[in-house]
């Protein structure tokens, strides 16, 4: 098992409170929180998370499809790669935002932190 998958696996195990948690939130410039949502996709019967490819093409059949909290983490904080969100408090549309772009500050599970080598709590 991958450590991604592990982790999710440990995440989704937890108690109520676990599973509950977020495991990765973001949060722009006027602290508004955000969080990476999974797209279904009707054709594959799957549902992911989707990061802008490297061309930048903002249509969803375009975009890489992740599964789990520590691909999107990667993706986002190594890679630099905008990822498709939605505020957490406010809901509303979902973008796609990037960090440090849009998105200036984030909270990490500190089990992803470790498996990617970043600190839990970064930015602003």
């Amino acid at each position: 098992m991958s450590i991604s998958n592990k982790i999710d696996a440990d995440l989704a195990a937890g108690g109520p409170a676990e599973r509950n948690a977020r495991p990765f939130v973001l949060f722009d410039t006027a602290g508004v929180a955000w969080q990476p949502v999974r797209h279904f996709n009707g054709l594959t019967g799957r549902s992911a998370f989707r990061i802008k490819t490297p061309d930048e093409s903002s249509r969803k059949r375009d975009a890489d499809a992740l599964d789990t909290p520590v691909d999107v983490a990667r993706a986002m904080l190594l890679e630099r790669r905008p990822v498709r969100v939605r505020s957490v408090n406010e809901g509303g549309p979902v973008r796609y935002y990037a960090y440090p772009a849009q998105l200036v500050r984030y909270e990490l599970d500190p089990r992803i932190a470790a498996a990617l080598g970043v600190p839990p709590r970064a930015g602003g």
